[in-house]
């Protein structure tokens, strides 16, 4: 996370991609919320954009940004910094600049009309009902569960 932060470097530098002015708070219930927007987002007050950013999960990074050209300026800044700090970036995992985000942990997950959808690949899918089949072909035939074989479905 060290890393990250030095990667962004000065937030108050103007020629810095990962510069912001402001800390947005668009929170449910305050006056002039919008859901269309983060509700907690980096600005550029000259642009009134939101600003570059780079997220972590476990140890997986994506950059965000304002547009797909700064985007992928934002990316190769974070990248080679990172890759100087002895962070390895494994370029063949990257995906493109999308204004659709696509799965990150395994799954993408949309709300709907009150509805929420969870969609994987199809691989994911298949896999997912052969185990089912598994499941259903020891209880039928056993009506017992093996600890190992359960933990390892």
């Amino acid at each position: 996370m060290l890393g990250d932060e030095m990667a962004k470097g000065d937030s108050r530098d103007p020629k810095n991609l990962f510069a912001f002015d402001h800390v947005r708070l668009n929170l449910p219930g305050a006056e002039g919320y919008s859901p269309s927007l983060p509700w907690v987002s980096k600005v550029d007050l000259k642009t009134g954009k939101i600003s570059a950013d780079v997220k972590t999960y476990v140890d997986d990074k994506r950059v965000t940004a304002p547009s797909k050209v700064l985007c992928d300026q934002a990316t190769r800044r974070a990248a080679s910094f990172l890759n100087y700090l002895g962070e390895q970036d494994a370029c063949r995992k990257r995906v493109p600049a999308s204004c659709r985000a696509g799965a990150w942990a395994g799954s993408v997950c949309h709300t709907d009309s009150g509805c929420v959808t969870v969609m994987v690949t199809v691989d994911k899918w298949s896999k997912a009902r052969e185990y089912v089949v598994q499941l259903l072909a020891i209880s039928t035939a056993a009506n017992t569960f093996e600890f190992k074989e359960l933990e390892s479905i």
